[in-house]
């Protein structure tokens, strides 16, 4: 190959050829002749630009970028993955310089989105996380592969989502959707952590409600979550409830009935209704919301106050359980929460249709 004598490893390649019979004189001659001396111009090149007036910085910059593009462009990932398949698959040293610096890295995180199957770049994401640099790959799909690195990336994002506010923010959660949501086993893991850790009576209504922002994205994103959330809400203990959820919440579906909502009812005024959690789940909410309150939405007498029953229900009702029992309900704002509902939607309706 072209200037074969500037290889890392041509010491080693020497050696081989020598033991397999080889002779000095054609070693010199193979590398004489392979000799180009492509590094040398680059360093003439870098040494006029820097004659002609460009700085060092402009001039390093250039380079880099460069040398980057080319590489993503040649970049054969069974050729990396030669590296740790062969006996002498030690770590080459030159790795663990490159994700010392910042431009080198975001190559790596380049690369391993373009060749998620390459083992050398799920290596060196996985050397770029343990040297302690978590937050940066965030946005890099193929992170996910990995349980302990994308565990890593989970607890660092999540702290920095309670910790920040404004435009960070926004682009931190931007970040853990996209990975989480990179496959279904990310997106239920990443949502059962959030559950379990949400029942903590300190701050665990932070992460109740994280975990209600990344499901509302991922169904931005058209991803069908609505089996995962009721599985984890118990929901799936009680068959009625599950169908009836499943059958106006898919993404296929995402539409209320007269038929489903007429069943959660009759469920919930019965003298022993299932949890409310049931009922408390944001995308319920958009669409009782959207029907009670959009104009021309039109409900007909007969359900109107099922509707409205249901959604002052998920709204108002109080449980208190021990364990997994039941100890009491409490309904005393039920009634008063019915006939706010009532009269606003009656308002927000009137008061469009007037105009």
């Amino acid at each position: 190959e072209k200037d074969s004598i500037c290889e890392a490893s041509i010491f080693k390649t020497v050696k081989k050829y020598f033991n397999a019979g080889g002779t000095p004189e054609e070693v010199v001659t193979s590398l004489a002749d392979s000799f180009e001396g492509v590094g040398n111009l680059a360093r003439q090149l870098v040494l006029w630009l820097q004659f002609c007036g460009e700085s060092q910085a402009n001039v390093e910059r250039f380079v880099e970028q460069h040398v980057k593009d080319l590489l993503v462009q040649n970049f054969d990932p069974k050729k990396a993955d030669s590296f740790f398949v062969s006996d002498e698959g030690d770590l080459p040293g030159w790795l663990e310089e490159m994700i010392s610096y910042p431009t080198w890295r975001n190559l790596f995180y380049i690369l391993a989105d373009k060749h998620p199957d390459c083992i050398m770049l799920n290596f060196t994401i996985k050397l770029i996380s343990d040297a302690g640099f978590t937050d940066e790959i965030s946005s890099v799909s193929s992170a996910s592969q990995q349980i302990v690195v994308f565990s890593k990336i989970l607890n660092t994002s999540i702290a920095s989502i309670l910790r920040f506010r404004g435009s960070t923010l926004e682009s931190i959660l931007a970040d853990l959707t996209k990975l989480v949501c990179s496959s279904k086993h990310t997106y239920f893991y990443t949502m059962s952590l959030l559950h379990h850790a949400g029942k903590d009576r300190g701050g665990g209504y932070k992460l109740r409600y994280l975990a209600q922002e990344l499901g509302k994205r991922a169904r931005d994103m058209n991803h069908d979550t609505c089996h995962i959330t009721l599985a984890l809400c118990g929901a799936g203990a009680y068959p009625t409830i599950y169908q009836s959820l499943t059958s106006m919440l898919t993404l296929s579906k995402n539409t209320l009935n007269t038929g489903d909502i007429t069943t959660l009812y009759q469920l919930y005024s019965s003298d022993d209704p299932p949890p409310v959690a049931f009922l408390r789940l944001p995308q319920l909410y958009e669409l009782l919301i959207e029907s009670l309150y959009t104009p021309g939405r039109k409900i007909s007498k007969e359900h109107y106050d099922k509707f409205i029953f249901i959604l002052a229900y998920a709204v108002s009702v109080t449980e208190r359980w021990d364990s997994e029992h039941r100890k009491s309900i409490n309904t005393k704002r039920l009634e008063p929460t019915i006939d706010a509902i009532k009269v606003s939607s009656f308002l927000s309706l009137t008061h469009t249709n007037t105009r």
